[in-house]
């Protein structure tokens, strides 16, 4: 039942409450993928980098709202600190300074920003966004691009679906599904159809 502070993974599928009650006793199921990163399973969406901060900030103010979420990640943006990241994606080596890198299994995430377009729950990928931090204003470009869910149009934009991927650096932060799930380095690993889910 959709009961988290945003309902991101829901969200994806437009349904309406009465439809998701009804759904408990449904007949009707999918099987659908799972992501884990290191020892935490994840349905939605797994991230490093700005998200990943804007959640611990919310974790110390307690509003977790949906316009939380929106209003401290534009405040955080003023603050932020990237790091360089080096990992494993898709097979490619990379080295970047960080603004995000998310691993998503469905469409949304923080409270109803439409990250994943294209993601589909069974197919045995994630898509993988990685944005490289810029200046504030660069910054705040990406940030303003993804609420208005035209991210896929920025040059910067490193995008790939994949299985399995690793991050290397040590001591960033990582969230999943919206919540602080501990710190790199990680491994992240795909387990296709894995979860028996009852749809309306």
């Amino acid at each position: 039942m959709p009961a988290g502070t945003g309902n991101d993974f829901a969200r994806g599928f437009a349904f309406k409450p009465q439809q998701w009650r009804d759904a408990v006793f449904s007949g009707h199921t999918q099987l659908i993928d799972v992501g884990k990163i290191n020892q935490r399973y994840f349905i939605n969406v797994a991230g490093v980098g700005f998200d990943a901060d804007v959640v611990s900030q919310l974790n110390q103010v307690g509003r977790f709202t949906a316009f939380g979420y929106l209003w401290q990640g534009i405040k955080q943006l003023f603050s932020f600190q990237a790091k360089s990241l080096s990992g494993v994606f898709a097979d490619k080596h990379e080295e970047f300074t960080n603004l995000v890198t998310l691993f998503a299994n469905h469409h949304y995430f923080g409270g109803g920003l439409k990250i994943a377009p294209h993601a589909i729950l069974n197919d045995g990928e994630l898509e993988c966004y990685r944005m490289p931090a810029g200046n504030l204003v660069k910054n705040l470009r990406s940030f303003l691009h993804l609420i208005f869910v035209k991210h896929h149009n920025l040059n910067e934009l490193q995008y790939c679906r994949l299985s399995r991927a690793e991050i290397h650096t040590a001591g960033l932060l990582i969230e999943a599904d919206g919540e602080l799930v501990g710190v790199t380095p990680a491994k992240v690993v795909m387990y296709h159809q894995a979860l028996r889910f009852h749809l309306p």
